[in-house]
């Protein structure tokens, strides 16, 4: 009752013909991510208004879905696409609780059952951006053996980032396993173990999801917190991940299928001697 009241209340809202098809979009990456892999299911293509500063446009480009534009403010000329969070507790007709079909639902009032969510496979190698050349040649100084690792930067740290002491124990025993490792950086954080014995960090790696593809793209690995990282990670083939678990269950909220290179799972208050064996197990099928 209480969603039928919803989708009726913003189908009365909807029918202004100048914002027919027109959405905006200001979340982050890993909301970006998510609503591309839903973008199959709607019915029709959409105009999507994304803010300049946001440096994922260009994970939509190519698709049939799409016709991006630059827009600073939803204004009037757009629906604003919420992306309700993931643990919100609106029912759902279509399927699993996780967060973009609360999305697909309530802002799209797509209900599909037959449509599976899941990471959408990304290839970034012919997107032109300003920053890719510097980020090349940042990433063939990484070498041909390394490990991302991302700990810190997420949207709600308190729930999901790896605290200090964690996250050195993790980088230094994947270093142990004869792996460089390089640490997403975001701007004002830093873990202070970054620059110890063949641990670097993404300083002065150009901003923009097709640098960060690349970095990703090139790595043997992926080892972080649930942020837009480790939804990048999975849009990579063959790229394996290993998911630090706070308090948010990636498993659980975001995706009904393809999750399969999520190999292991490690909570952030694992003991030093449970991280180094996960951390073994993960890698041991790998050949630094």
């Amino acid at each position: 009752m209480v969603k039928g009241l919803i989708i009726e209340r913003r189908r009365r809202l909807r029918k202004d013909p100048a914002k027919a098809n027109r959405w905006h979009f200001n979340h982050g990456l890993g909301d970006a991510l998510m609503l591309r892999s839903i973008l199959p299911a709607l019915k029709h293509p959409i105009v999507l208004g994304v803010p300049k500063g946001k440096g994922y446009s260009e994970i939509f480009e190519g698709a049939d879905e799409v016709i991006l534009e630059e827009a600073d403010d939803a204004g009037e000329k757009y629906y604003r696409i919420k992306f309700p969070a993931e643990d919100c507790c609106l029912p759902l007709d279509g399927g699993r609780p996780v967060k973009p079909r609360f999305c697909l639902e309530y802002d799209f009032e797509v209900i599909d059952p037959t449509f599976r969510i899941r990471p959408l496979e990304l290839d970034l190698s012919d997107c032109v951006h300003p920053g890719i050349p510097k980020a090349k040649s940042m990433i063939h100084h990484y070498g041909t053996n390394y490990v991302v690792f991302h700990g810190q930067g997420a949207s709600s740290p308190w729930r999901k980032d790896c605290p200090e002491e964690s996250a050195e124990v993790i980088c230094k025993a994947i270093v142990e396993r004869g792996y460089r490792v390089v640490v997403i950086q975001p701007d004002s954080l830093g873990y202070d173990f970054i620059d110890w014995k063949n641990i670097l960090s993404t300083e002065g790696l150009p901003s923009g999801a097709a640098c960060l593809w690349h970095a990703l793209k090139g790595a043997s690995a992926f080892v972080g917190i649930d942020s837009g990282p480790l939804h990048m990670a999975l849009t990579i083939p063959d790229l394996d991940c290993m998911f630090v678990k706070n308090k948010i269950d990636f498993m659980r909220f975001f995706y009904d299928a393809g999750l399969q290179r999520i190999r292991e799972i490690l909570p952030v208050d694992s003991t030093e001697n449970e991280i180094n064996q996960t951390i073994r197990r993960f890698l041991c099928s790998k050949k630094p």
